[in-house]
């Protein structure tokens, strides 16, 4: 079993890219222009890293209260990270 660190290594991620227990999820956001994440990842991600979009998957629509990026609804987020492969079984999560 591996053992979870907070920060890995590009070369620990390297070695471990074929891990099936790891999902590597690109993130990559930016306030500005938020099209330039995604853009960026079609460009060049690490191998079989999946995207996350901020505002898509990762958030609530914005309401009132809650802020610019409010908590995801549960149940989509569960279902979004279900879809790539996150589970509650041992998965390990890298993401950037």
């Amino acid at each position: 079993m591996i053992q979870p660190q907070l920060i890995v290594s590009p070369a620990w991620l390297a070695e471990h890219l074929e891990d099936p227990n790891i999902v590597i999820v690109d993130c990559r956001f930016s306030l500005a222009n938020p099209q330039l994440g995604q853009q960026q990842y079609q460009e060049s991600h690490i191998p079989g890293a999946f995207y996350l979009d901020l505002d898509q998957d990762l958030s609530s629509p914005i309401q009132k209260h809650g802020g610019r990026h409010p908590l995801p609804n549960p149940e989509k987020l569960s279902k979004k990270l279900s879809e790539i492969g996150i589970t509650s079984r041992q998965t390990l999560v890298v993401a950037y």
